[in-house]
């Protein structure tokens, strides 16, 4: 087991410390054998028990609580974490740090996470960016405050070593979310008496030091008894922590580490307050960008300063901006609890300004305000119908049907279709000129080896049922293909989950499917754990969904299932 207690946080007189300690916190991160990766062919894996969730849901625990590890904070993690630290402050950090991969669909799975030399050194540059942000003069909390007024346990006018020690222990507390030791206030006290009396700056480089250290860029996890296997609760700093970026994507707030400290936090009825009092917050954004947008892929909309990739003129900056809207408004009622998970895909209503309207063909006056609108009596219905879902997953002016129906089949029933085969050639379906006819022919053309076709009767459904979606979400009774006009068939019938004749009556296969709701429930977990799911956990998904039909089939009660878990809450 790794005992990071045992590593030193600062080296003395520098104003950089940890360095060494992080590289072998990073090297000992990478062999700790706590979690073996989930099968790549299945990201979901099979699923566990060990989910409480409150209540009297009848179902074994099957699979016990797996070992520690030791998660790096992720890109949006860590700048998240610096600015929280700093109240708010205005800088912007993050730039020089390189995007995380993916495993399982998300950038938080603690089995590709590393920290190498190079990467180490981006983060010190980061932190020195915000520290010199922070202690520059006329620096300012995100309410208007002097920063310096808040980092202090004194005016920075009456600043004294009494006030620089204590004030550091305080920050250091705060960043490495948890108590601090003696040992560790040594080592803090090195750092704010090494600039000589300059007081100021002996603190400035012990707020550097903190968030250089392994407790800082670590989410670290440590066993009571390493020799020991018995299942175990978390402690309360580190159950506090695991809860805070799961729901937040950032560190605690002060009432978590007050309720930490105060050993009043691990229990069900304690963690499902914090999580209703946590999604209050406007810190909850964080969910909407990190699970749903990876999750949905809406994460590809982001980004409206790049340059546009649709070849539709009609597909501008101010209409992706408006698509990103549309789907907020869905997920914010989702998130919320006012939508159940069904109902974001069954919904008949939608919020548009005036540039979807228009695109979706819907009558009325509207101008740049969003309003609530009917679908009623169109071929929209919910989420996976908005023109933003539709354009994300589509190419440049194609559909791109095989990539939209095994996005249906993963991330809808977290069904991964396996690979082709090693050695046969894979080539976009728009670049096979010698197939002819509509796109449905033409993918039974391509399918037609019984290797090819094992895939593709899962796949193609889920993407023809969309092809009435152009390839900015626009509604079309046609395709044009070589010059060619062919109308377009959007039945089809999932291979699990039955027939449909069009996009709303494929929404309700879709959502009435148990498949969908134990796949959400997957997803959110493997989000919460920061890996990927192992071959005992049926269970745990099968809890879940149980508690979901008993309470509720809300978001927030499968936040809550989750967090009261005894996978969440416990470690072997």
């Amino acid at each position: 087991m790794i005992n990071l207690n045992s590593l030193p946080i600062v080296k003395q007189n520098i104003v950089k410390p940890a360095l060494a300690s992080l590289l072998a916190a990073a090297v000992l991160c990478s062999c700790n054998g706590a979690v073996e990766p989930g099968n790549p062919n299945n990201p979901g894996g099979g699923s566990s028990s060990s989910s409480s969730g409150g209540g009297n849901v009848s179902l074994p625990e099957a699979a016990s609580p797996k070992a520690k590890t030791i998660h790096r904070l992720n890109k949006f993690e860590f700048e998240n974490s610096v600015r929280d630290l700093l109240y708010g402050l205005d800088v912007e950090i993050g730039n020089g740090i390189p995007q995380d991969g993916q495993q399982y669909g998300f950038d938080n799975i603690v089995e590709i996470q590393s920290l190498t030399t190079k990467v180490l050194k981006l983060h010190d540059a980061e932190i020195d960016i915000a520290v010199k942000a922070a202690f520059a003069d006329g620096a300012r909390a995100a309410d208007g405050t002097p920063l310096l007024n808040k980092l202090l346990l004194c005016n920075q006018n009456n600043l004294n070593r009494q006030c620089a020690l204590d004030s550091a222990y305080k920050f250091a507390r705060r960043a490495w979310r948890r108590s601090i030791t003696a040992d560790e206030k040594a080592a803090l006290a090195q750092l704010v008496e090494s600039a000589s009396g300059d007081w100021k700056e002996g603190f400035s480089r012990s707020v550097h030091g903190s968030m250089l250290s392994p407790h800082f860029l670590f989410r670290v996890e440590l066993d009571p008894t390493p020799e020991a296997d018995e299942i175990h609760l978390l402690s309360d700093f580190e159950l506090a922590t695991r809860l805070s970026y799961f729901l937040w994507s950032t560190g605690p707030d002060e009432e978590l580490l007050q309720a930490a400290e105060a050993g009043n936090l691990n229990n069900p009825d304690a963690i499902a307050a914090q999580v209703k009092r946590m999604m209050a917050s406007p810190k909850a954004l964080a969910i909407r960008e990190n699970f749903f947008g990876q999750w949905l892929f809406t994460r590809l909309l982001q980004d409206t300063g790049t340059p546009l990739t649709k070849s539709d003129p009609d597909f501008t900056h101010e209409l992706k901006e408006s698509m990103i809207t549309e789907i907020n408004y869905m997920l914010d009622s989702v998130i919320s609890g006012d939508r159940e998970l069904r109902q974001m895909l069954l919904s008949e209503t939608t919020h548009v300004d005036k540039r979807l309207a228009d695109l979706y063909g819907i009558p009325g006056s509207f101008n740049n305000a969003f309003q609530e609108v009917s679908l009623v009596g169109t071929n929209r219905r919910g989420i996976l119908t908005q023109a933003g879902i539709m354009s994300a997953l589509a190419g440049a002016d194609s559909t791109n049907p095989i990539f939209r129906g095994k996005w249906i089949s993963e991330q809808m029933f977290c069904f991964e279709p396996p690979e082709p085969d090693e050695g046969m050639p894979v080539v976009p379906l728009d670049e096979q000129t010698q197939l002819v006819g509509a796109v449905r022919d033409r993918l039974a053309q391509h399918s037609t080896e019984s290797t090819c076709f094992a895939c593709h009767r899962f796949i193609d459904p889920g993407g023809l049922g969309l092809e009435n979606f152009d390839a900015i979400g626009k509604w079309r009774d046609v395709e044009l293909y070589q010059g060619v006009e062919y109308d377009i068939d959007a039945t089809g019938t999932f291979a699990l989950h039955g027939p449909f004749q069009n996009p709303p009556e494929m929404m309700q296969r879709i959502a009435e499917s148990e498949d969908y709701l134990h796949c959400v429930a997957e997803k959110v977990y493997i989000y919460a754990m920061g890996r990927g799911m192992e071959s005992d956990e049926e269970h745990t998904i099968d809890r879940l969904a149980a508690i979901l039909k008993r309470d509720g089939e809300t978001f927030p009660n499968l936040l809550e299932a989750i967090a009261t878990s005894d996978a969440f809450r416990m470690a072997r």
